[in-house]
């Protein structure tokens, strides 16, 4: 994995990020989304145990590690979601959905933020 040859070059310093882009459906279920879904709760997870191993191995001057999550965004990727059971493509509402440059933004803010968690609506 790219972590595993990339994190000897990160500065050992709690300045420095690990990001992971997730989204919120690793954090909440989403319909029709299931295998998704548990692609993203295992990010979660791992990120959860990077963290404490970066605790113990750090201590305070810990990279900090950010998990973006995302809500629905504008891209092709939704609308490619298949409804339970069947070949119906799911509803999806690209008006409620943030575009991908307000996305970017928000993704950003959290790695300057530093947040464990960074959830965001449109």
């Amino acid at each position: 994995n790219v972590l595993h040859y990339a994190f000897p070059f990160i500065p050992k310093d709690s300045a420095s990020r690990i990001v992971v882009i997730s989204s919120v459906a690793g954090v909440v279920g989403v319909p029709f989304r299931t295998l998704y879904c548990a692609s993203k709760w295992a990010v979660h997870g791992f990120c959860a145990s990077l963290r404490t191993e970066l605790l113990e191995a750090y201590g305070e001057k810990a990279p900090k590690v950010v998990v973006s999550c995302p809500p629905e965004v504008a891209t092709g990727l939704n609308t490619n979601r298949l409804k339970f059971g069947n070949d119906v493509t799911a509803q999806f509402n690209e008006e409620t959905a943030v575009p991908s440059t307000v996305a970017a933004e928000k993704i950003l803010e959290s790695i300057r933020e530093g947040v464990r968690i960074g959830l965001f609506s449109r």
